[in-house]
């Protein structure tokens, strides 16, 4: 593995907006990013956490059923969104 690799690897998204953070391709909630536990056939597109946010900071479960396996989405639904509108913020997550 790379160096660039296992930089990237150690970084975490922490959810503030959801604005800044793609959905499958950043790290935010799984030891992986998403697009590696898509349900088959979901088409791979360029969504943001914000997406998947509904009015009253709530997850909309109806869309993250049809795009991750429910262990997933019970995972993510278990990450609280916060109400502030804070800026998204990245973390080392590897220490």
């Amino acid at each position: 593995m790379s160096l660039r690799n296992l930089f990237r690897k150690g970084l975490r998204c922490v959810i503030g907006s959801g604005l800044d953070v793609l959905f499958w391709k950043d790290n935010w909630c799984a030891q992986k990013p998403l697009i590696e536990y898509a349900n088959p056939g979901v088409a791979i597109t360029n969504i943001r956490v914000v997406d998947l946010i509904l009015f009253g900071n709530v997850w909309d479960i109806q869309k993250l059923q049809e795009l991750v396996p429910e262990p997933i989405v019970k995972l993510i639904s278990s990450i609280p969104i916060p109400d502030t509108g804070a800026p998204d913020k990245i973390i080392w997550g590897l220490t």
